[in-house]
């Protein structure tokens, strides 16, 4: 693949001009090269477009960063927001998977954790839910705006990665879009055998108290998250749901009422 037909993947991607797909390259590579180190980054820079292979050079080794801190970089370096970094990310590294034969894309998938698997487009077994699609899909469900529906599914995310074991939560980061996993990480941090164990009622508390709405909504609102977890995750959520008490089937099993 040379320069221009990479360009035009990315492009296609985007629905955006050259300019935006050729810094989006350099930045997505950039980094890439820092997350797998000079030795992994010579081994694809021979399948790549020699400008491609340019700006994935780096010094040193591996660093060992998750995906969340990926998009982080990215978003720093382009100026721009989270959600325009990580469809840059899959713009670029789905250029990178056609680009790369298939022994070498599935070696760097092997360098990756699971948590990556949103960002690279081979690596799941059905396309990641994006952050836009997740949101709005709990917004319309809930019957709330945007802004609301991201601060309540963070809250209820970071409940449920108290409540599971961190073993569900690593499931879960691998079809969950990056921005949300902040939240399971904090709930995974502060963990124990007591949360671990946590009730509905106290589920529910938490819930009300991280996104700041009182006890009559948070109910609609759990539900509204877990329907939508379950339509972006299927096989890993039903995984989780299995593992919790039967009091919990009123949160997961009922649709919220707004449609």
């Amino acid at each position: 693949m040379n320069y221009q037909t990479f360009l035009s993947v990315v492009q296609d991607s985007l629905g955006a001009g050259r300019e935006t797909a050729e810094r989006a390259t350099h930045t997505v590579t950039s980094v890439l090269g820092e997350r797998i180190g000079a030795d992994e980054a010579r081994v694809y820079a021979a399948h790549l477009p020699p400008e491609v292979a340019a700006w994935l050079h780096t010094a040193g080794g591996a660093r060992s960063f998750d995906a969340e801190e990926f998009v982080r970089r990215v978003a720093e370096r382009e100026g721009t927001n989270p959600d325009t970094a990580e469809r840059h990310i899959i713009a670029v590294l789905g250029a990178i998977s056609q680009a790369l034969p298939e022994r070498e894309y599935d070696h760097l998938l092997a360098r990756l954790s699971k948590d990556y698997a949103p960002l690279l487009p081979k690596a799941a077994v059905a396309p990641t839910m994006s952050t836009r699609a997740f949101v709005s899909r709990v917004a319309q469900r809930a019957g709330i705006d945007d802004a609301s529906a991201l601060r309540v599914a963070e809250a209820v995310l970071q409940t449920l990665a108290e409540r599971i074991t961190a073993g569900e939560v690593r499931d879960l980061t691998g079809r969950l879009p990056v921005r949300l996993h902040g939240a399971l990480k904090r709930g995974t941090a502060q963990a124990d055998s007591a949360t671990r164990k946590m009730p509905p009622d106290e589920f529910l508390r938490r819930v009300e108290q991280r996104a700041g709405v009182g006890p009559d909504q948070s109910r609609e609102y759990v539900r509204a998250v877990f329907a939508t977890v379950r339509e972006a995750t299927r096989e890993e959520f039903f995984d989780v749901t299995v593992q919790l008490p039967a009091g919990y089937w009123d949160l997961i099993a009922v649709e919220p009422k707004h449609r």
